[in-house]
């Protein structure tokens, strides 16, 4: 598997996985309609804004690839809450459905880590949905930690869902 920061050629196939792993992942806890509506081309502009601001923002983004095609991502940079414990934060990871449990988000989580630790981070924070059981397996078996009774709702297509935050110290 190779590893390497996102180009902005890479936002088309990033946008792909973001959707394809929503529709897996979130199928039961968000409504399917959201899910079926979910649109490609507009996450693709939304992913080309973040890479075009990579280096003004201090945001890392990694893709992972087997084969010369994109399986997975990651996002994280500066905490975006200030009221927080954290100074950095874990702002996406997603993988395509096909390649769940092949080791790309671990291998990506790692060199999140590394660039956190080199930025002068000492901790990080992510939010994930409560229901999401696959998505809090995979942040406990990589060091996370519920931290304390930190939770918040989001609104997704009109319903209400909790999410709880996972922490790491680097």
């Amino acid at each position: 598997m190779k590893i390497r920061n996102a180009q902005l050629s890479d936002a088309f196939k990033i946008a792909q996985i973001h959707i394809a792993s929503w529709r897996s992942a979130y199928k039961g806890m968000v409504p399917d309609d959201y899910l079926d509506k979910l649109s490609v081309e507009k996450r693709k502009r939304g992913w080309e804004e973040i890479i075009n601001g990579l280096d003004a923002s201090g945001q890392c983004l990694i893709v992972a690839e087997d084969k010369g095609e994109i399986v997975s991502f990651i996002s994280a940079g500066a905490a975006r809450k200030y009221n927080l414990e954290f100074d950095g934060e874990l702002y996406a990871i997603y993988s395509d459905p096909a390649y769940y449990g092949h080791g790309a988000g671990t291998i990506l989580f790692e060199k999140c880590t590394d660039y956190l630790k080199q930025e002068g981070f000492s901790n990080f924070y992510c939010w994930v949905l409560e229901d999401n059981k696959i998505g809090r397996r995979f942040y406990e078996r990589i060091g996370g930690e519920i931290v304390g009774n930190q939770k918040e709702t989001v609104e997704i297509a009109g319903k209400k869902l909790q999410e709880v935050m996972y922490g790491w110290t680097l």
